[in-house]
């Protein structure tokens, strides 16, 4: 897809710019927490528990083994 800058009038341009802005945002943000879904389903299928957290823009994981039964006991806070 190809967008015609040049008939765009500054008014334009800004406002494509800013919603540009923000569909990257929603898209990392989307990536983010799949990425972690898919972080926290992988320690449980190798029999750990996830813990996830976010603190000031820093993602902290800490991995357990989970004790004896079953893992659906013991989600993480992000599944």
């Amino acid at each position: 897809m190809k967008i015609d800058l040049a008939n765009l009038s500054v008014e334009d341009l800004n406002e494509l710019e800013a919603q540009l802005k923000s569909e990257r945002l929603e898209r990392a943000d989307r990536e983010r927490v799949t990425l972690l879904d898919d972080m926290c389903a992988l320690a449980h299928e190798r029999g750990f528990n996830a813990k996830i957290e976010e603190k000031n823009n820093r993602v902290i994981v800490t991995i357990k083994a989970t004790s004896t039964g079953s893992n659906k006991k013991n989600k993480c806070q992000i599944c």
